[in-house]
């Protein structure tokens, strides 16, 4: 419910919801709260995210409309990894995983935040789709931009 009770009442998001049965209803209460543009979305593996592994359903709230839709990571040219490439760990352990992600860009893990970056940069206006967000995301990690900022 956080992002919904946000004081900041931010006009763009991306919500990951536990379960598909709650795509509609959230997507609905931000549509009500006046979203600019948000993504609600939750993958077929589970996770209350984008997946590399599996399809994700999700529901796009923009100007008052919603529009669902569901993206394939295939289509992206994105592999699946095994699970425990993406699992992480304690704090040191994902700090490593942070590291190397924003040092090399490159991997599953580095995959992975870079589609839901994807989905960041779409509801921010700074890309059209997730095929130019992928690429802008991939840009952003391989230049060391994102490691600066």
């Amino acid at each position: 419910m956080a992002p919904l009770t946000n004081p900041a009442a931010a006009a763009a998001q991306v919500v990951g919801v536990p379960d598909a049965k709650w795509l509609r209803p959230i997507a609905g209460v931000l549509q009500s709260l006046g979203a600019r543009h948000a993504i609600v979305c939750h993958s077929d593996d589970g996770l209350d995210e984008f997946s590399t592994c599996a399809p994700t359903h999700y529901i796009e709230v923009k100007d008052g409309k919603l529009k669902e839709a569901m993206l394939d990571p295939h289509e992206l040219g994105l592999a699946c990894a095994m699970p425990q490439l993406l699992a992480g760990g304690d704090a040191a352990q994902n700090a490593v995983i942070i590291q190397q992600l924003l040092h090399d860009g490159e991997g599953p893990t580095a995959d992975i935040a870079c589609l839901n970056a994807a989905a960041v940069l779409i509801v921010a206006g700074l890309a059209p789709d997730f095929p130019e967000g992928l690429k802008l995301a991939r840009a952003g990690v391989n230049s060391g931009a994102a490691r600066e900022n």
